[in-house]
């Protein structure tokens, strides 16, 4: 008898046994795995959301394709909500940068009513001027009390500074005109408006301006 042969006739009994479940259990698996079953082999409609669990399925395991094919078509526009409270008050911004000095209109008004024919009035007389440039501008509204008379009216600017003149002609008997004087100067300290009512009485309201021109 071979040496082989006596090792076989050595084995015991539980041990062929226990050999025997062995391969059965590989053969098994073995069997098992070859009938795996995956996506070619579901049929349509067999396997329908009753059969998941809730949160067993995210979109993590959902491909990004999938997810898009499932979106509804989108709606139309909600109404406007109402306007939200007001808000709290915000902190004061710092103060802005302040204008340069002695830029500051001289600003001077008069009324003068019933001014005597053929005389030369000083209507307004700014005499105390900072000295400096000037941009002046003078307007004055004359009421005439005779049609024809011819009113002239003066912008002076003293110490040489220059001067501009406006005429206005009364059409009717208490005629109404407007006129303008408008003058650039060099340095002066001093400037006036001066109206001449020609024939006749006349009413004058005079504004006088007179803006630094650094």
């Amino acid at each position: 008898m071979s040496e082989q042969f006596k090792k076989i006739k050595k084995i015991q009994p539980a041990t062929l046994i226990a050999m025997l479940a062995l391969f059965i259990v590989i053969g098994g698996t073995a069997t098992a795995a070859s009938g795996l079953i995956n996506g070619k082999k579901i049929k349509k409609g067999t396997v329908t959301a009753k059969a998941f669990k809730n949160q067993t399925i995210t979109k993590t395991k959902i491909s990004t394709a999938a997810i898009a094919g499932l979106q509804g078509a989108k709606g139309e526009r909600g109404e406007r909500g109402e306007a939200g409270a007001r808000g709290n008050r915000g902190p004061t911004g710092d103060q802005g940068p302040t204008g340069a000095p002695g830029t500051v209109p001289i600003v001077a008004t008069d009324t003068s009513n019933n001014q005597s024919a053929n005389v030369n009035h000083d209507l307004i007389v700014l005499d105390d001027l900072p000295g400096s440039r000037y941009l002046l501008q003078a307007k004055v509204n004359v009421q005439s009390s005779s049609a024809g008379s011819q009113v002239v009216c003066t912008l002076t600017a003293f110490n040489g500074g220059g001067t501009d003149e406006a005429r206005y002609t009364a059409q009717t008997n208490t005629g109404r005109g407007e006129l303008w004087m408008v003058m650039s100067t060099t340095e002066i300290g001093g400037a006036k408006v001066t109206c001449n009512p020609g024939a006749s009485t006349a009413n004058f309201t005079t504004d006088l301006i007179a803006t630094p021109a650094l």
